[in-house]
């Protein structure tokens, strides 16, 4: 139920609750004001009595009259049960708040209540200080950083009539459990909030984002490593590529023997039939056929995208199953990457692709006199027809209904492509195997219709089929009931291990740049001159990688984290880290031409990821987020990013739900923190676009779908990078400077920018201060002690690299 339907209850309740008031009822008597708070509270605003304290004790306070959301408190309501209270004058007050300093000059007795009501909400620690008389309700925040008492901003409700006419949905935002949890009234309360943050550093500079380029040596030299690594990424097909290239795990080598095994049995079934079909049919022989029929699915290949599903098909067909595939099988391959645009244009795509691929084999479908050998049984049964006996004396008219009769077939193509493949079976003596690629990286809908129409082509075309899928798809598909009648074999692909795979490409890299493949792993690249000049030295270069990943893990942890596993985004960063101009290519060859070894530092690698293409961070073009980024001039809003993959690592190991957490529980925990429902939905949502979280449909393919939050999120392995390694850094903190807002004047007037390692160090410093100087806004003791930490290790990793400096 949302917000609006319960407000819409709540207020209905409250017409029926102001029409049973008598007309001459003392409002201001205690007894009656007892009644009419606890009918407000618990009839119309639906608190529950279990989570509201009456009269609670507050050692050097008193007794405070109503605590709410027991044990951590959220509000306290001193509403004066018995002797005298507040009435402000009558007047109207406006709808937005008013500040303390106005109320305390019209109603002294409403400013000491209030100020006695902040008083006990001090004590037990409650976001929220109202007061009330049962007619007047007054709310406001109990602390508010750098603002005084008198300042500070508090909702007036100054009679019942008022709220029932026309303030009732604020009233309801400002007093309502729902709305108390969800930290509501902070934001109508809080001026902070609604102001923008000021400007970054990078305002300040100009050309800002600005392009690296170290030298132009370290910039030929990453041309010609580009050009290498794009050759050997788009030969992806080629055979000894992946003999080099492609390593299965353990549980993907039983996946090739599996594929394999079908394969072959196939193959063998469909001579058996073939051979079947010349000889007089026994009953024995229909009911095989039929029991193959009734068992024929799709072969579902199942994994995350970016595990190496179209690999492994790759290496099923070229290598593992090449001598079967090559010799008993047709192959058609279905690529969904760009096509088709929509789910209703599948079927025709499908039809298209397996008609044009058939005419690469020779077979001419649609030529009559293939045709008529296809269609040769049901032609004979049409001339011992009725229709046919009645014809066979006008040749004519013989000849026309039987080309009636055969487009009767060829017009229903996929009711035609069933006698096709049955002919090719028993003509060609060939199997056919249908490879539905990249489909996994299209959304559910084309998925799913792809999908009905494999199992289709599978059952009634009686061929084998092979189809990527997510698993996150397939769980959907069968719980909607798309699958609940199948049961498709699966192949589960699981993730590859990434330092071998880096390893084994760059080994296949230095090996190429060589030129000590053999002729046939060159059979697209076109080199020029200066190019080729140039190749000893990239294949050292490939081989000082290959050497970094064995000697230095964290790497390899590096790309993992930053793809999240998927190895297509690993190859991509790994291009771009070695083209980057923060690498510093010309001096690494150096080295290793001197006969020196070099191994890559973490910080190296890093550095490249953290600024991309640019000499300060870019937040668009980085592969990371900055964590302490603001929307609005509120200090709190530094650390909503950081608590939130905080809390989510914490729980990353929750066998229950695999590390999800419903988006609710996260809501309630940044609530009791202080932090309001709107800004915690709209982080949650910029870190799920980030990839730092994911939701239960895992991750999509971003160059197709844009990720949306759901109900449940859990951490990444990018966001765990995040909050585990990469915030406890300088180089982080140093490049994340110049992208966050300062809310205090004289620390962003001293934030410069400078490109020199000592002024950055001593930035960093000045920059650590002031956000540690923010958590003081925050009240929660574990929450501060969370970013103590990570400050604490910011300045150590400081520490450590300015003493390094000194050494060197």
């Amino acid at each position: 139920m949302t917000t609006e339907w319960l407000a819409d209850d709540a207020h209905q309740a409250f017409r029926e609750f102001c029409a049973s008031l008598k007309p001459n009822e003392d409002l201001n008597e205690a007894n009656t004001r007892a009644r009419l708070i606890d009918e407000i509270l618990f009839t119309v605003l639906r608190w529950d009595k279990h989570d509201v304290l009456h009269e609670r004790y507050v050692k050097d306070v008193g007794y405070l009259d109503y605590e709410f959301d027991r044990p951590q408190c959220s509000l306290i309501l001193e509403a004066k049960r018995e002797g005298k209270t507040f009435v402000l004058p009558g007047q109207n007050y406006p709808a937005e708040p008013v500040p303390f300093g106005l109320i305390a000059t019209e109603c002294k007795e409403a400013a000491a209540a209030l100020t006695q009501a902040q008083s006990y909400a001090n004590q037990r620690g409650a976001r929220y200080s109202a007061i009330s008389n049962g007619h007047q309700w007054l709310l406001t925040m109990t602390f508010v950083p750098n603002q005084s008492v008198e300042d500070r901003l508090i909702y007036v409700f100054e009679s019942l009539d008022a709220i029932k006419s026309h303030k009732f949905r604020k009233f309801f935002e400002c007093f309502s459990p729902i709305c108390i949890r969800a930290n509501l009234p902070s934001q109508l309360l809080l001026d902070a909030r609604r102001a923008p943050a000021p400007a970054k550093l990078s305002a300040r500079i100009n050309g800002y984002p600005i392009a690296a380029d170290r030298n132009v040596l370290s910039h030929a030299v990453g041309g010609v490593l580009q050009l290498i690594w794009d050759a050997i990424d788009g030969d992806q097909d080629n055979e000894m590529f992946l003999r080099n290239c492609y390593i299965p795990s353990e549980p993907s080598e039983d996946m090739l023997q599996i594929a394999h095994t079908l394969l072959t049995q196939r193959a063998s079934t469909d001579e058996q039939l073939a051979a079947a079909a010349i000889k007089p049919a026994t009953r024995k022989s229909v009911l095989a056929r039929q029991e193959r029929s009734d068992r024929e699915q799709p072969v579902v290949i199942l994994g995350r995208i970016g595990h190496g599903k179209s690999t492994f098909l790759k290496y099923l067909r070229h290598v593992a199953a090449k001598d079967i595939l090559s010799k008993k099988y047709l192959q058609i391959d279905l690529n969904f990457l760009r096509t088709p645009a929509t789910a209703a244009e599948v079927p025709s795509f499908i039809m298209g692709q397996v008609q044009e691929q058939l005419k690469t084999y020779k077979i001419k479908f649609a030529e009559d006199s293939f045709v008529r050998r296809v269609l040769k049984p049901e032609l004979i049964d049409f001339h011992k027809s009725p229709r046919g006996v009645l014809l066979k004396e006008k040749p004519d008219e013989l000849a026309e209904a039987e080309v009636t009769f055969l487009e009767s077939f060829t017009n229903e193509p996929e009711r035609y492509m069933a006698h096709v493949m049955k002919f090719i079976r028993r003509s060609h003596h060939k199997s056919v195997a249908v490879f539905f690629d990249n489909l996994d990286r299209r959304g559910d809908d084309i998925q799913e219709q792809a999908f009905l129409r494999a199992a289709a082509m599978a059952n009634d075309w009686g061929i084998l089929v092979f189809v990527c899928l997510r698993p996150g798809t397939m769980q959907r598909s069968s719980a909607s009931g798309v699958l609940d009648t199948m049961s498709p074999r699966t192949l589960v692909i699981p993730q590859p291990n990434i330092g071998i795979v880096l390893r084994k490409r760059f080994q296949y890299a230095s090996q190429y740049a060589a030129r000590t493949l053999p002729l046939e792993a060159y059979t697209h690249e076109r080199f020029d001159d200066e190019t080729e000049r140039q190749l000893p030295e990239a294949s050292s270069f490939f081989r000082m990688c290959d050497q970094s990943i064995h000697r230095n893990p964290a790497l390899a942890k590096q790309y993992e984290a930053v793809s999240n596993g998927n190895i297509r985004k690993v190859m991509d960063y790994v291009r771009k880290v070695i083209t980057s101009q923060h690498l510093n290519t010309h001096k690494i060859i150096q080295i290793l031409n001197s006969s020196r070894e070099y191994t890559l530092a973490a910080h190296e690698t890093l550095r490249a990821m953290i600024y991309g293409p640019f000499i300060h961070f870019e937040p668009n073009a980085s592969l990371f987020t900055n964590l302490f980024d603001i929307w609005h001039a509120d200090p709190a809003e530094h650390f909503s990013r950081v608590l939130l993959l905080d809390y989510c690592q914490r729980h990353a190991n929750s066998v229950a739900k695999y590390g999800f957490i419903p988006v609710t529980t996260l809501h309630n925990y940044m609530a009791a923190i202080g932090y309001s429902a709107n800004h915690v939905t709209d982080t949650l949502s910029l870190l799920v676009n980030r990839d730092c979280l994911e939701g239960q449909d895992e991750y999509r393919d971003r160059e197709t779908e844009t990720p949306v939050l759901g109900e449940d999120v859990r951490i990444t392995s990018l966001g765990s990078f995040h909050i585990t390694t990469l915030v406890r850094t300088f180089l982080y903190m140093d490049a994340v400077t110049v992208d966050t807002p300062i809310l205090e004047d004289e620390t962003r007037a001293s934030i410069k920018d400078s490109q020199d390692i000592r002024d950055r160090l001593k930035r960093a410093r000045i920059f650590s201060g002031y956000l540690g100087r923010q958590v003081e806004h925050l009240t929660d003791t574990d929450v501060r002690r969370v970013l103590s930490d990570i400050f604490s290790a910011v300045a150590n990793d400081i520490t450590d690299i300015e003493e390094g400096s000194k050494t060197n």
